[in-house]
C-alpha cells in the first residue's frame, strides 16, 4: 500500500480531529479520503465527496501541486511520498 502526506487546511480539521497533516496509506485519492473517513468518521468525507460520489465543485485536492481535475481526478494513483492537499474555494463579496 502507498503512503501518502495528506494536508488539511485549518478551516477542515475540525473534521479530523485538529490535525493538519498526517500520513495516510491509498493508492488513489479516493481511497486516502475513505481512509481518512474510516479514521476519523464521515465528517471529512461528507465535507469533500457529493452524494453523487463525486469531488464537491468548492474543493480543490492537489496532488504534488497538480489539481486532481487535471489528472484522473479521484482516481488519480499515488505513489510513495506523494502529496495531498485538501482546499476549500474561498469566496466572498
Amino acid at each position: 500500500m502507498t503512503e501518502v502526506k495528506v494536508l488539511i487546511p485549518a478551516v477542515m480539521s475540525s473534521s479530523t480531529n485538529g490535525e493538519r497533516e498526517l500520513e495516510i496509506e491509498g493508492n488513489t485519492v479516493i481511497e486516502v479520503i475513505d481512509a481518512l473517513a474510516e479514521k476519523y468518521g464521515e465528517g471529512f468525507k461528507n465535507k469533500v465527496i457529493d452524494n453523487n460520489g463525486k469531488l464537491k465543485p468548492i474543493i480543490n485536492v492537489y496532488v504534488n501541486d497538480e489539481n486532481i481535475k487535471f489528472l484522473e481526478d479521484l482516481q488519480t494513483t499515488l505513489k510513495d511520498k506523494d502529496e495531498i492537499l485538501f482546499l476549500p474555494a474561498v469566496s466572498g463579496g
